[in-house]
């Protein structure tokens, strides 16, 4: 009886934790992508920066230029923040496949998963998520995995 008593209350407590990111992430609305962008500029906009957090339209025309890509869509900023990554490749990329978390506080995790190509063109690529709007000082970690 003890022995039974010993296994449930492990399958109880194994049970309980191995959902606690998932609860953890339903409680921050902030975490939630709302837009999965891919590929959306073919250039070197970062200057030594990993990402770029986007709260204003200000923002946004001082990166581009004040010519937007086409492949970006129109963003409430009211609302909505923008992540923009880069990745440099001697591949194609194929897929791309995002994953954003909060972890505490003001810090996120994004991370990005990208399939490389053999057959298509290497480029610069930028890609990004608009996300529920988050502060300016946000800690983002930014991750990139690659996979073949």
């Amino acid at each position: 009886m003890k022995r039974i008593i010993t296994i449930l209350a492990l399958f109880l407590c194994l049970g309980s934790t191995g959902c606690e990111d998932k609860e953890n992430n339903d409680i921050y609305p902030d975490a939630k992508i709302i837009k999965e962008l891919s590929l959306i500029y073919n250039g070197n906009i970062f200057k030594n920066r990993e990402y770029i957090l986007i709260n204003s339209q200000q923002d946004l025309n001082n990166i581009f230029n004040k010519e937007k890509p086409s492949s970006l869509p129109n963003i409430d900023f009211n609302k909505h923040s923008l992540i923009l990554g880069e990745y440099a490749h001697y591949q194609g990329i194929s897929g791309l496949e995002h994953l954003f978390t909060k972890i505490s506080g003001k810090k996120y995790e994004y991370i990005v998963t990208v399939w490389e190509a053999a057959n298509l063109s290497p480029e610069a690529a930028t890609f990004g998520i608009v996300i529920n709007k988050i502060p300016s000082d946000s800690e983002i970690v930014f991750k990139i995995n690659v996979k073949f």
